[in-house]
């Protein structure tokens, strides 16, 4: 920018500021900015706002408007007197403008003649274009017109020559035959020999492209009067082509007659398949077929074929069938059906392979016909349902699985003559398809099987005893590998009944594809109604419990009086049930009955079974199951265990998945169309999660048989706790005893205690629990038993405590007050004392029993545990692992200084819970006396070498350098309140050795 430039512009600028008055505007109020185009009055009053009141700005813009007017009027008066005298200076105006006017009126004048010259040449050019169109539109309609007249008049040409050449194969055949006439009304192609006959089909075959070249031009031209009248005449000549062509084709399908001297050869040939005669003439078969296809009487060539061909030699094989095999058909296994459907195919292939390998070819002129649907599959699927309609009858159940299965491997095979997949699609969608599959009733066959295996199922569990499995109710053998070697072990019938219908309803000679859901959902249900069983059982014997409870029984129901144990599920388990009932068995009924009276030791039978059929639902037969899924190698790979599903979320899908056809098998010579990758991947994804679906519902039903089994245990359970507790309630006796009496304070246990567990024992010896593994014994009965006896063992010695406290209170202060306030100084074991400690003998020894039952056996030599103490240290701590029992241990646990000491020392105080559980009635040794010890500080650690003693804090010490320390901690064993922290030796007693192994 040039000096020039900048001081015009801040001229300019300050002529502006002077015009617009802003040297008088205040500093905040900018008048070019009321200039801009995008102004608004709020916007600017509103942010003019923030810097001075509304008042002073209304004052500040009407000062500014005054001077507005004020230069308006100024600027309007400085020029005024030129403005005034602009009209004098102005001379000779209008001549001016006249002046400029007249070229452009000539102008005018020129293009308007120009404009109307190019729209008459516009005109002339548009009708003469019209009329062009007009004579190419006639010329093409003359041109339609001759050209349906020269193809009309060809048409009726090479009629004439087909009826001549007819005419001369007649008189040349009845020449040769000796004057014999031959009708040539039908078109007399059967008298023709084989080159006569392949020409006069090529020669058809012309016509027929000829007629339908007539037919589409009529139609082009169906508006036209000629056209109209011609209609007749292509009618005649269709129809007359129509029949020659019928005639030459029968002419070519039939066989040509057997010459003489061979009517043997002929009669083979006919057994063969060949029909009887020579080979038929597939050359002109095939010219008649494109002939066919031409004129569009596919429906008539097909009908021709299967009248020629198929029939008689279905017919025949049918016979030959029925005169062979059994009577009618009507029970003809699979076998027969097999045999039966592959020669048919066997004999067509070979009659008209070349004709069916035409038609299926990619991309063939003859793919319009459907010689294998309407032909074949129509012929075949009709002939055996009028000559054997027995084979579609589902009531005899297995000749009908033998049949769909014989008939949909023959499908197969007719598909594997498609060479694509729109063949295969066209044939599955046809109605001859169609058909044959609506002749399979399913349903029926279905219904019949589902009385059959449910009823056979119902019989079994609806009896009102229980019965042993023997041998002729085991389980049938099957061709099934699963069923021999998987079998698990029953002791009832009912469960082998159980077992048999699910393999029934899983098994390949019953299930067929399209009922795959259905029989899927006969097997849920089959278990469910096994759970529902066992729960009905347990329901009635708990409902029996309470109410012999309620009538003061004493016992519960089905306590055996004197059953050996172990006695099992026998001969005579319901005469054992019965003299045990008791009340609840008297008045039981219904379908549960059976389980009222029966003993608990045999009921346990039915725990072993629905642990056994878990097992065989949630492995082999869910593995057989999978396998019956019509699923692609692609879903068997991404098959994975899933987590449960509902039971029957899958029965849409399994349908559908059951019901898609089996995918066709490459054609010799060609491929089939594959689907895409993702398409592919797709279908493995969904059979999969399919199969999936599958392996939940049936993990379901598992678990619900198992879950009912394992309540049936519970309840047994809890009938074992109610008779150990009948023992356990003899401790009331033990007030008597000390009440009193001043008798010496208790160094052994009570006699009742070794009978406590008695029960559970003798649950334990029985042969149904004895079969079942050993970490169930403990989980399904030792540790429920053990909980709920030493439950209430806490509870009623916690009531007894309570009682004998409030009652030697009492006595206390009526003695103190006849005393006069003096107390016996002497430091005596008071009764409540004696009847602590006696409950707290009672509580070690039933923890000794206790730890045997839950060790099961004693552990063997080796290890670090010594035979003096060890085997106690471990029974000692797997009862401590059962909270009740600590619970009871904290109830009866004597004052401190209360224990024996043997040699006269006093043990410290912070020993007695840890030493509770080494007391025993067998190792007790002769009354030691007992005197109260004040409380001592706790002992420093013990440390624990080669030649320690294996105590309880020996033990505890050794215990928690290893691992089997960390096992018993997390079965809840900490109940040996010792204190840790000597050293320990490696040859310590304690050492991770066959004791705590054995324990765990």
């Amino acid at each position: 920018m040039t000096a020039d430039e900048v001081t015009n512009g801040g001229a300019s600028g300050a002529d502006s500021a002077v015009l617009l008055g802003r040297a008088a505007c205040p500093v905040w109020l900018n008048p070019e900015r009321f200039l801009e185009q995008e102004f608004n009055a709020d916007a600017c009053v509103a942010d003019l706002r923030r810097y001075v009141p509304l008042a002073t700005l209304q004052n500040e813009l009407s000062s500014y408007l005054a001077t507005l007017k004020t230069k308006l009027v100024e600027v309007i008066n400085e020029d005024y007197a030129d403005y005034v005298g602009l009209s004098g200076r102005l001379a000779n105006v209008e001549g001016a403008v006249v002046r400029m006017r007249k070229p452009l009126l000539e102008l005018r004048d020129k293009l308007h003649a120009v404009q109307e010259a190019v729209r008459t040449e516009l005109n002339s050019l548009n009708q003469g274009l019209r009329k062009r169109k007009e004579v190419a539109t006639q010329r093409a309609l003359l041109e339609l017109i001759l050209e349906v007249a020269h193809v009309a008049a060809k048409v009726e040409k090479l009629l004439e020559e087909v009826v001549a050449a007819d005419q001369h194969a007649t008189a040349t055949s009845a020449t040769s035959a000796g004057g014999a006439a031959a009708d040539s009304a039908g078109g007399g192609g059967s008298s023709l020999a084989g080159p006569d006959l392949v020409a006069q089909c090529r020669l058809l075959e012309r016509v027929a492209a000829e007629v339908s070249r007539l037919a589409f031009l009529a139609n082009k031209g169906k508006d036209l009067a000629f056209v109209r009248s011609l209609e007749p005449r292509i009618a005649a000549h269709r129809a007359a082509l129509r029949g020659r062509l019928s005639a030459a084709l029968t002419a070519a399908l039939a066989p040509a007659a057997a010459p003489p001297g061979t009517s043997n050869g002929g009669a083979n040939g006919g057994a063969n398949g060949g029909g009887g005669g020579g080979p038929r003439n597939t050359a002109a078969a095939l010219h008649a077929l494109h002939a066919a296809a031409d004129l569009g009487e596919a429906e008539a060539a097909e009908g021709a074929v299967r009248r020629v061909v198929v029939a008689p030699l279905v017919d025949r094989l049918i016979a030959e069938h029925k005169a062979h095999g059994p009577a009618g058909g009507a029970s003809a296994g699979g076998g027969g059906l097999a045999g039966l459907l592959s020669s048919i195919l066997a004999a067509v292939r070979r009659e008209l392979g070349p004709l069916l390998d035409a038609c299926l070819a990619p991309g063939s002129a003859l793919r319009g016909l459907d010689l294998l649907g309407a032909a074949v599959l129509d012929e075949v699927q009709g002939a055996l349902a009028a000559a054997l309609p027995g084979v579609f009858s589902p009531g005899v159940p297995p000749a009908f699985h033998a049949n769909y299965l014989a008939t949909a491997a023959w499908l197969r095979q007719l598909e594997g003559l498609c060479a694509t997949k729109t063949g295969v699609e066209r044939l599955r969608a046809g109605p001859a398809y169609g058909a044959l599959m609506r002749r399979w009733n399913t349903s029926v066959y279905f219904s019949l099987l589902f009385q059959e295996i449910a009823g056979e199922l119902e019989d079994a569990l609806s009896g009102d005893k229980l019965e042993p499995a023997s041998s002729s109710s085991a389980p049938a053998p099957s061709s099934d590998p699963s069923s021999s070697s998987s079998t698990p072990p029953l002791l009832l019938s009912a469960s082998g009944a159980l077992l048999r219908c699910l393999r029934r309803a899983a098994s390949p000679e019953v299930v067929l594809p399209p009922l795959t859901d259905r029989f899927l959902r006969l097997a849920l249900q089959l278990a469910q109604r096994y759970a529902t069983w066992v729960l009905a059982a347990t329901a009635a014997r708990r409902e029996a419990a309470a109410a012999a409870a309620a009538a003061g029984a004493g016992a519960p129901p089905g306590t055996p009086g004197a059953a050996a144990p172990g006695g099992g599920v026998g001969a005579g388990s319901p005469g054992a049930g019965g003299a045990g009932g008791g009340a609840g068995g008297a008045a039981a009924s219904g379908p549960a009955a059976w389980a009222v009276g029966l003993p608990a030791e045999e009921l346990m039978a039915v725990v072993h079974d629905a642990e056994a059929v878990h097992a065989f639902l949630s492995g082999p037969f869910t593995t057989t199951f999978l396998e019956l899924l019509p699923l692609p190698p692609a879903a068997l790979q991404l098959l994975t265990p899933a987590p449960s599903a509902s039971s029957l979320a899958s029965a849409s899908s399994l349908a559908s998945l059951g019901s898609m056809p089996p995918p066709p098998a490459a054609a010799a010579g060609g491929g089939t169309a594959a689907a895409t990758t993702t398409t592919d991947g797709e279908a493995a994804a969904a059979a999969a999660a399919v199969a999936a679906a599958v392996r939940g519902a049936l993990a379901e039903a598992a678990e619900a048989v198992r879950s009912a089994g394992r309540g049936l245990a519970a309840a047994v359970g809890e009938e074992a706790v109610e008779r150990c507790v009948v023992v356990v309630r003899q401790l009331k006796g033990i007030t008597a005893t000390y009440r009193m009496t001043a008798k010496a304070p208790p160094s052994r246990a009570s006699h009742y205690v070794g009978g406590v567990l008695t029960p559970l024992r003798a649950l334990l010896e029985a042969a149904p629990v004895r079969r079942l593994a050993p970490e169930l014994q403990q989980a399904l009965l030792v540790l429920p038993v053990a909980e709920g006896v030493c439950a209430r063992y806490a509870a009623l010695a916690e009531e007894l405590l309570v009682s004998v406290r409030k009652t030697e209170s009492s006595l206390k202060r009526l003695k103190k007050a006849k005393a006069g306030g003096e107390e016996d100084a002497a430091a005596a074991v008071s009764d409540s004392d004696k009847i602590t400690l006696q409950l707290h003998l009672d509580a070690a020894e039933l923890g000794q029993q206790l730890g045997r039952l839950l060790l099961g056996a004693p552990a063997a030599g080796g290890g670090g545990i010594g035979a003096a103490g060890g085997q106690e240290e471990l029974e000692a701590a797997a009862a401590a692992a059962v909270p009740s029992f600590r619970r009871l241990q904290e109830v009866v646990a004597p004052p401190p200084g209360l224990l024996p000491v043997p040699g006269g020392a006093a043990p410290p105080a912070h020993h007695v819970a840890a030493s509770a559980p080494a007391f025993g009635a067998s190792a007790a040794p002769a009354p030691t006396p007992y005197r109260a010890q004040p409380p001592q500080p706790p002992a420093p650690a013990v440390a624990v070498g080669a030649g320690s003693g294996g105590g309880a804090a020996g033990f505890t010490a050794a215990a928690a350098a290893g691992p089997a320390f960390g096992a018993l901690g997390a079965l809840g064993a900490s109940g040996l309140d010792v204190p840790l922290g000597g050293a320990v030796g490696a040859e310590s007693e304690g050492g991770a050795g066959g004791g705590p192994d054995a324990l765990l």
